[in-house]
């Protein structure tokens, strides 16, 4: 594409055009950058882009977007923020695919990732191709990608967008996080409806309070960004999210009169069995998702189809067929005599709803391997060592991803949050879940939370491979062997 067309909506100052400047692709890293890229310069807290345009041109851009002129005889387009109409470049080289293709959105702490799931799963029972940006996985269709942020940059995001529109998707679900809308990534959308799962403390690192944080994800129910929007009740943030929001909305609770309500619910620790009432009509659901915060994932789902069309039984034969979420509430079938949930919970709320969902059908005790994530919010820390000690029979503190982090240090600021003696501390994620596995009695429930389906650990900027599942079968495999071996020589 041409510069001059790519920028002809920009509100830019530019120095040094050249006629017929071809822009081949767009980069914000430096590295990346190649024979006709054009290089977008991003400021950040420890970062300046500004400072590797020599970089960038000697690999081979050919423009720069910039806050100010540049030394160097290549074309630059000054603007105030360039991070801002990143996404107006994308859209534009990419040939606006957003408008081929309907967006719905999901927002807040915990949540997200399930509720995406469940609402591709919708759409695609009532016949619709689906696209599915997020956290664990992106998705065309049955095609899956692998993710790079929660919500992508918006380069990689329009990229996504286009694939997807070419793939013929009618709806692209997504996920919406709370440093997207701050650092504006979405400016350039409007979603069908966007879904508020909750609010609760987590990012404090980068927003250094929690009404910061909320603040930043209740800014986004407003009609530049939404037609409509979708709210849970059972929340705390309910009124002011109400409060702030200027579209039609659709209201959702598992235990008050709403919109979309939950009744007579039966739970097991295979799923949640209710009757949803939706605008009035109801419906009845046997979800094959365990934990009472899979009901309100559910519900979030089912509102945000109902505000783009679905009926209530295209949504009940929707989630009449969900599937098991990767690494959200999964049960590892051992061959033991005791259960192993992994689920990626790694906030106090998250490790809350976890911990309760398994309490709640508990016949056994329950014993919790986690950790948490090394160069992140460390004030929930103690708060979360708190939660686990006072809610389950025995704890095992972690690693999680310990990062440029001592997983010692980080334990230690876990144990401060624990006041009772049911916990014992081993860095060794293996050895934990290991520790937890060789404990358990029959009947007993081992929670083993924090990174779900991550496949690695991240350890001093190094990723090594590391999935729960696969160390609890490994481990699973190895006391079976012993178990046999024991018998053979008894006999």
């Amino acid at each position: 594409m041409l510069l001059n067309k790519l920028i002809e909506n920009i509100d830019a100052k530019v120095i040094n055009n050249k006629k017929g400047v071809e822009i081949k692709n767009l980069v914000i890293n430096s590295r990346e950058a190649r024979e006709g890229s054009l290089f977008i310069c991003l400021r950040g807290d420890n970062f300046d882009g500004h400072g590797y345009v020599s970089e960038a041109v000697d690999n081979g851009a050919v423009a720069v977007v910039c806050e100010h002129e540049l030394n160097g005889n290549f074309p630059q387009i000054v603007v105030d923020n360039p991070r801002q109409v990143m996404g107006q470049l994308a859209s534009t080289f990419y040939n606006h695919p957003e408008s081929k293709i309907k967006l719905i959105g999901i927002t807040g702490t915990n949540g997200k990732t399930t509720t995406t799931y469940i609402i591709k799963k919708l759409l695609e029972e009532s016949g619709k191709k689906v696209g599915l940006i997020g956290t664990s996985a992106n998705y065309i269709g049955a095609v899956m990608l692998p993710p790079k942020l929660t919500t992508p940059d918006p380069i990689d995001l329009y990229k996504l967008f286009d694939q997807m529109a070419r793939a013929n998707c009618e709806y692209v679900v997504m996920e919406v996080s709370a440093h997207a809308i701050h650092h504006k990534k979405l400016d350039n959308l409007l979603f069908e409806t966007v879904v508020l799962s909750n609010i609760t403390q987590d990012h404090l690192d980068f927003f250094k309070t929690f009404e910061n944080y909320k603040n930043t994800k209740l800014s986004f129910f407003n009609n530049n960004h939404t037609k409509s929007a979708c709210f849970n009740m059972d929340d705390p943030s309910f009124s002011d999210a109400v409060k702030h929001c200027n579209v039609p909305y659709l209201s959702l609770s598992k235990n008050k009169e709403a919109d979309l309500e939950a009744k007579e619910i039966s739970s097991t620790i295979k799923g949640n069995n209710f009757s949803l009432n939706i605008l009035g009509e109801e419906i009845n659901v046997n979800l094959p998702l365990p934990g009472k915060f899979n009901i309100s994932n559910a519900l979030q789902a089912a509102a945000a189809c109902t505000q783009v069309g679905l009926t209530p039984s295209q949504i009940e034969k929707g989630l009449n067929s969900i599937e098991q979420v990767k690494g959200r509430f999964n049960i590892i079938d051992t061959g033991l005599d005791f259960d192993v949930v992994v689920d990626y919970a790694h906030t106090p709320d998250g490790i809350d709803n976890i911990v309760s969902a398994v309490n709640a059908v508990k016949t056994g005790k329950v014993i919790l391997v986690f950790g948490c994530g090394g160069n992140r919010d460390s004030s929930k820390r103690k708060v979360m060592g708190k939660i686990a000690s006072e809610k389950c029979d025995y704890v095992v503190v972690t690693s999680d991803n310990p990062r440029f982090e001592k997983p010692e240090e980080i334990i230690k600021q876990i144990v401060v949050g624990i006041d009772k003696q049911n916990f014992e501390t081993e860095p060794d994620r293996r050895l934990a879940i290991e520790k937890a596995m060789r404990m358990a009695e029959p009947k007993d429930i081992i929670v083993i939370a924090g990174k779900g389906c991550e496949d690695y650990q991240e350890i001093n900027g190094i990723k090594h491979h590391f999935l729960d599942e696969e160390v609890v079968l490994d481990i699973a495999k190895n006391i079976k062997l012993e178990k046999s071996t024991k018998t053979k020589r008894a006999k």
